[in-house]
């Protein structure tokens, strides 16, 4: 499970809508990047990844956290190869990466990796060889990216990768469709990637891509939000239809109390959401969640439903 199933399980649902007010919707525009293909899902998660490689080229204080993608091709060798992680941090990039071949208690750089899937040479062995291959590429067309700012077909087919493989992770299931293209997808996300707005006026701007939420993630089964810019939490929708819905509203009430559960991540003055096909973000204090009478009830109740889920 996770932050999206948690609320909405019946009883978090309630929760949520109990204790906290749903704003008023005031925005109001007209869709700039149509859909060219009914690869929804896809071409949204592509563009989360597209919209962190932007903001790291164009703004200079970033957190950027790992990738999903990353997390999946753990997962492939935990549950399929019975290979350990070395060291047990949050992944960065694969080059930066060493396996624990749990075994013999060797160490394995990616090449090493990559000459033992060989010698494997079974169906799921091939599966990883071709994860860790792109991942590879992807990495590459990302540093790439940040040196010129070129937006590449390249560019844009690592990105689609990247969400094909986060699919691993998220939903226990490998793509039969990974290094494929359509070119409406491609063209989908060159239109949307133009459109992106100025996030903030300043150059140091403090901004965290993909952040956890430490160990409060692990109260719901895992939680990351898109981006944090400077005080403001932001979702990312990829959708044809400008509505801010109940599920919309919950998540972003999800994100503030973990918010104010974790360590690491400062509560944020500002939730929103980013609607990418519009260029146009709905944004409103927090304070409709901190500042109610009862904040700190809806708190420990929701800590309460996550640990009598989790146990």
């Amino acid at each position: 499970m996770s932050l999206t199933k948690f609320i909405e399980e019946k009883e978090v649902r309630n929760l949520i809508d109990n204790y906290v007010d749903k704003p008023k919707f005031d925005l109001c525009a007209e869709i700039k990047a149509n859909p060219q293909t009914k690869s929804y899902a896809l071409v949204g998660t592509a563009f989360d990844y597209l919209m962190r490689f932007h903001f790291e080229y164009k703004y200079s204080i970033i957190d950027n956290c790992h990738w999903v993608a990353h997390n999946s091709l753990v997962y492939l060798l935990i549950d399929n190869f019975k290979l350990g992680i070395e060291p047990v941090k949050p992944i960065a990039f694969l080059t930066e990466m060493n396996f624990k071949d749990i075994y013999n208690d060797s160490i394995l750089d990616v090449k090493d990796l990559q000459e033992k899937l060989k010698e494997k040479n079974d169906y799921k062995g091939r599966q990883i060889f071709k994860v860790i291959n792109l991942i590879l590429n992807a990495e590459k067309e990302y540093s790439n990216f940040l040196k010129s700012g070129n937006l590449t077909d390249g560019v844009i087919k690592a990105t689609i990768d990247l969400a094909k493989i986060d699919v691993i992770y998220r939903r226990k299931h490998y793509p039969n469709d990974l290094g494929e293209y359509k070119e409406g997808n491609i063209q989908d996300l060159k239109q949307l990637y133009k459109i992106i707005p100025d996030f903030s006026k300043k150059k140091d701007s403090n901004i965290l891509l993909n952040p956890t939420f430490d160990k409060a993630s692990q109260l719901v089964g895992g939680a990351d939000c898109d981006i944090i810019i400077d005080e403001t939490l932001l979702d990312i929708k990829t959708t044809k239809s400008l509505r801010f819905t109940r599920k919309y509203f919950r998540q972003l009430i999800g994100y503030a109390i973990l918010a104010d559960i974790s360590v690491n991540i400062k509560k944020p003055k500002n939730l929103g959401i980013y609607y990418s096909r519009f260029a146009k973000q709905f944004v409103f204090n927090s304070d409709i969640v901190y500042e109610t009478d009862e904040y700190e009830i809806l708190k420990d109740e929701f800590k309460k439903k996550a640990n009598k889920i989790y146990g």
